[in-house]
């Protein structure tokens, strides 16, 4: 289509990004109702993500208030994903407040759209919705 055009709305806070990804992750679900076998695996990962950030932090604080010497392991897979994306963003834009706000981006998106991906799975609020509501 050499005629076609895509235009882009950025947003200009990470409470309005979080907003549109969880819109998304929403979407994913009622486009499997429009189109049955587009669901793909790749598509629960933000969910999958979310979901293991939050069990590897309870599990973290139940270990700790046990008073597990080692309750702090439970924390590493975040660690090493949070450097993973300072460092990749670091060599990349060479500005430390860009690592930092990749980390936040991040986490806004990966949480936005697995959150909302979460909440249509078990609610299906926005199947009762028409598109004007669920993309204002």
């Amino acid at each position: 289509f050499p005629d076609a055009h895509v235009y882009h709305k950025r947003r200009v806070s990470l409470k309005k990004f979080f907003w549109q990804v969880n819109t998304f992750g929403k979407a994913r679900l009622l486009l499997n109702k429009l189109h049955p076998g587009s669901l793909k695996l790749v598509h629960t990962l933000p969910a999958l993500f979310a979901l293991g950030n939050v069990g590897l932090l309870l599990l973290a604080i139940l270990f700790a208030s046990l008073q597990c010497e080692y309750w702090w392991i439970w924390l590493l897979p975040i660690a090493c994903y949070v450097l993973a994306i300072f460092t990749e963003s670091l060599i990349k834009n060479k500005k430390l407040s860009i690592a930092f706000l990749s980390i936040a981006s991040s986490y806004t998106q990966l949480f936005g759209y697995g959150l909302g991906f979460i909440d249509e799975f078990f609610t299906h609020k926005a199947s009762r919705k028409s598109q004007e509501e669920l993309y204002k």
